[in-house]
């Protein structure tokens, strides 16, 4: 399994919680989510999830979903370097302003597979996010 890797299980309420994610809310890299705690909140969310940390690059710079479902990239920002302010998705045309410290959702619908870039807005800072 690739690091920062999002897949659905049999159950299709299958939630990775990557090691960046861990270590932002400073909890063991091995946390155990409840099943039924997993079950409620993808039934209600319908959203693959991955927290990227943005810290002299993105942490995971590579992250897997599957075509014709939901994304939600939740990003979080922990330096003050001027070239990491934005990230930019331009094959899905969005982008956004990531404050220092913040939190900050991107959502989107992949409908094909391939292989697509995500930069900040000086093109320093780059990762891939692979659709199958």
């Amino acid at each position: 399994m690739i690091f920062g890797e999002v897949r659905p299980c049999e159950s299709e309420v299958f939630r990775e919680i990557t090691a960046a994610e861990a270590r932002v809310w400073r909890e063991p890299v091995y946390l155990v989510v409840p099943q039924w705690y997993q079950q409620e909140y993808h039934a209600l969310s319908g959203y693959q999830e991955a927290m990227v940390l943005v810290k002299g690059g993105y942490a995971p710079d590579l992250i897997v979903v599957q075509h014709g479902r939901p994304v939600r990239l939740k990003f979080r920002r922990e330096e003050s370097a001027a070239c990491s302010e934005m990230v930019i998705f331009s094959d899905f045309g969005k982008s956004a302003r990531l404050p220092e410290g913040e939190m900050v959702p991107i959502e989107f619908l992949p409908e094909r597979p391939g292989e697509y870039e995500f930069t900040c807005q000086m093109g320093m800072l780059r990762g891939r996010l692979v659709v199958e």
